[in-house]
């Protein structure tokens, strides 16, 4: 079934949730009204906007996952292990990707302040 309000339609509604989030009061006001009309007549709007809630509350009081440490070392250094064609377009980039995580774990490690 196909729900639609004052030009707001159930897949409108889950389109603007997916870019926007389920914050309504973040949306643009047009479509604020627009898909508040539609959540007063909509059953199934009402249960994705309550899911989407419900996801972005949960996420929100998750902690923030780290890598462990020396995991992009480990990773490149894997890439070395596999030989790659004189020709062919990936032949150096282990390389600068070694590089790349290198320095910028040294950095991290410099930025971070010791427990002193």
């Amino acid at each position: 079934m196909t729900a639609s309000c004052a030009g707001m339609s159930l897949e409108a509604f889950e389109d603007i949730i997916d870019r926007l989030g389920g914050k309504m009061s973040s949306w643009p006001r047009a479509e604020q009204l627009a898909a508040q009309m539609l959540l007063d007549v909509s059953p199934e709007a009402n249960a994705l906007l309550a899911e989407v809630n419900t996801m972005e509350n949960f996420l929100s009081h998750t902690p923030p996952l780290r890598a462990p440490s020396g995991l992009a070392d480990r990773i490149t250094a894997r890439a070395f292990q596999t030989s790659v064609h004189q020709n062919h377009p990936a032949k150096g980039l282990a390389e600068k990707i070694q590089e790349s995580f290198s320095a910028n774990d040294i950095k991290a490690r410099n930025d971070t302040p010791s427990a002193d």
